[in-house]
């Protein structure tokens, strides 16, 4: 069972991924549930390229569920998304000295993460597009990884900035809360430098 289960594990989890917006929330947790299941038998049944396989899937379900419509499923994908940047995180600068870390760490690097959430425009889904309070906030682990790694520049500074002008006070509050959060994570100054340049006009009330 589980060699066969091995060779069908690509053509399940790509019809889990061409699941409808609507499909997916209406059978979300049986859709979990089968997304656990199989990475476990999978995990179980394949050698090489397991650790591959399940990363990428992971991030496209995230993904997936990220850019849904319905803001629960919005939540829960920008949660795994998070979750995805702490497990690679604890990775960073480690070596892999046994057998089982061999297992257990992660296929994803942080210079690929850095590139996956660049080319899929996760911070342009936070902060441009359907802006949110909620998900704003929930957000703050991606931009604290990105300044980490040298990844938030002067562009990603306006983009999030820019999220907190002509909103609802809840959205302001939020984003000037996660671009305070993120500094000490800066690795270089420029983009600390933009965000100075882009409040320093305002009247401090309006960023208090």
């Amino acid at each position: 069972f589980l060699d066969w289960f091995g060779g069908a594990f690509g053509p399940v989890t790509e019809r889990l991924l061409q699941l409808s917006d609507e499909d997916l929330k209406a059978d979300f947790r049986l859709v979990q549930d089968i997304n656990i299941y199989a990475s476990v038998l999978y995990r179980s049944s394949c050698g090489e390229g397991v650790r591959q396989a399940m990363d990428t899937f992971r991030l496209r379900m995230a993904l997936k569920c990220f850019l849904s419509p319905f803001l629960e499923r919005r939540l829960v994908g920008l949660a795994d998304i998070c979750g995805i940047v702490e497990e690679v995180s604890s990775w960073r600068g480690r070596q892999a000295n046994t057998k089982q870390e061999l297992e257990d760490r992660p296929w994803i690097t942080c210079a690929y993460l850095c590139g996956w959430i660049g080319e899929n425009k996760v911070l342009e889904a936070v902060f441009v597009r359907n802006v949110h309070a909620e998900v704003v906030k929930r957000s703050a682990r991606v931009l604290s990884f990105l300044a980490a790694e040298g990844a938030f520049g002067n562009r990603e500074a306006e983009m999030v900035w820019g999220a907190s002008r002509g909103k609802h006070e809840s959205v302001q509050k939020c984003v000037l809360e996660i671009l305070a959060a993120c500094c000490p994570h800066h690795d270089r100054p420029d983009p600390l430098r933009t965000l100075v340049n882009l409040a320093e006009p305002l009247p401090p009330a309006s960023v208090t």
